[in-house]
């Protein structure tokens, strides 16, 4: 195939993980949805329910990446992402509402094309910049999260019409995905060779580019910097085979289960919050209060979880010696006292609550896909990141549709599809914060097991 240097790989990686984001804008459109397109709460609790598994059972793109690669992920996945927000433009547009039932389908299909989005935006930069894992992943994990505030500002200030946005939404992943196609070059000889060595202290820059000129790769955790001699030491190298698991053989270890938990809850909780953010707006505000005040929080949720991504990618490079699973202790602390302050101000805490949540979340982002490929390597990249993704959707689906649809109803006045009062969400927000609480225990017991890896 074509060689494309590194660096306009990542630049296309860049681009999928923005267009990656446009499942975020959920909370902030599920008013107008229910206004424009006269759709039920029920009918709403599905699309998100689909949306979510489509994006989290992701096997099927991460199958078709591992075996065929990036290029044909992308020209199926791509169309099944972008396709969508044809259809939500027109429906919106002519407001046909009798083709409600097909809108809730394709949500599901998008869904099922960000998952597959996700993958090629990370994998390839796993296996690009494996030195700098931490950086390139929290980067990548910021821009999906601002992409959210990128398009909310977009839809508030250029369009004067709001079903415009999905227009603007089709061309944009289109032409990302069209440019991803020949710009990411999928190495497969580098991923299925990889080796690790063991290296002699050396200086930084010097231990770089020593392995850069080398024939062969630095193991999934990197060099272990050390403070000898700067002058550059022509180390022995001692190869060391790194395993490289399937789904199957991952799922069988305890590292996966504990993972996986963690996973259900920062994602879990954190999905509730901004799919339902609307709702919650409004089961306290009058509804163009609500809508008004959807878009700034939103906003606030981007910028505070691109902010964590960013700086703790950063951090786990820089302290490169710490086990990266202990970063999920300060993501579930910060999850868990975000929705705190929502149990002890109900809506009106919104700003601080979905700040410190957000900014929890984004902690964990980063961690999840250099996670996988520390643990159980980048042959099977594609599908092992399905599976824990599948964790984060089922979290998503238990806290932000369970929990939330019987605590909805329960207090609700007219069935289930308008709720008023701050009983509608109180023990919601009470359990999120004891479960994120819990999921320390899982996250400890990682970062115990992990410490060898990253000696």
């Amino acid at each position: 195939g074509i060689h494309i240097n590194r660096w306009a790989a990542l630049g296309a990686c860049c681009l999928l993980s923005i267009a990656s984001g446009c499942g975020s804008l959920w909370g902030s459109y599920a008013l107008y949805f229910k206004d424009r397109l006269e759709i039920s709460q029920d009918m709403l609790d599905l699309s998100f329910i689909f949306f979510l598994i489509g994006s989290g059972f992701s096997i099927l793109p991460g199958t078709i990446y591992d075996r065929i690669g990036s290029r044909v992920t992308l020209l199926v996945f791509g169309a099944f992402t972008f396709g969508p927000m044809l259809w939500l433009w027109l429906q919106c547009s002519y407001r046909v509402v009798i083709m409600n039932k097909i809108t809730v389908a394709l949500f599901g299909v998008q869904g099922v094309g960000v998952g597959g989005l996700f993958t090629v935006a990370f994998a390839p930069s796993l296996a690009n910049f494996e030195l700098n894992r931490g950086k390139v992943m929290g980067f990548l994990a910021a821009l999906y999260s601002i992409s959210g505030a990128f398009f909310s500002l977009i839809d508030d200030f250029i369009f004067p019409t709001r079903h415009n946005v999905f227009l603007f939404l089709f061309v944009f992943i289109a032409v990302g995905c069209l440019i991803a196609i020949f710009a990411i070059n999928y190495d497969s000889e580098r991923i299925e060779n990889r080796i690790s060595y063991l290296k002699m202290p050396a200086d930084g820059d010097e231990a770089e580019a020593l392995l850069e000129n080398s024939p062969y790769h630095s193991s999934r955790v990197g060099l272990s910097m050390g403070s000898c001699s700067p002058t550059l030491i022509r180390a022995q190298l001692y190869p060391q085979t790194l395993p490289e698991k399937n789904s199957l053989q991952m799922m069988k270890t305890w590292d996966f289960w504990c993972f996986a938990f963690i996973n259900f809850t920062f994602q879990g909780v954190s999905y509730f919050l901004l799919y339902q953010l609307g709702d919650i707006l409004e089961s306290e505000y009058d509804i163009d209060l609500a809508r008004d005040q959807s878009d700034l929080l939103l906003i606030t949720y981007s910028v505070a979880n691109c902010v964590g991504a960013l700086a703790f990618g950063i951090l786990s490079d820089v302290l490169r010696q710490w086990p990266v699973p202990i970063w999920f202790i300060p993501s579930l602390q910060l999850c868990a006292i975000g929705h705190l302050v929502l149990v002890f101000s109900g809506a009106k805490g919104l700003f601080w609550g979905i700040a410190l949540v957000a900014l929890g979340n984004g902690i964990g982002l980063p961690i999840i896909p250099t996670l996988v490929c520390d643990l159980w390597g980048l042959k099977h990249f594609g599908t092992n990141f399905a599976f824990l993704g599948g964790a984060s959707s089922l979290g998503g689906i238990v806290f932000g549709n369970l929990i939330t649809g019987a605590f909805y109803h329960k207090y609700s006045y007219d069935g289930g599809n308008n709720c008023k009062g701050s009983s509608c969400f109180y023990w919601i927000f009470v359990i999120c914060s004891v479960v994120s609480l819990f999921a320390i225990i899982p996250a400890i017991a990682l970062w115990w097991r992990s410490r060898k890896l990253y000696r």
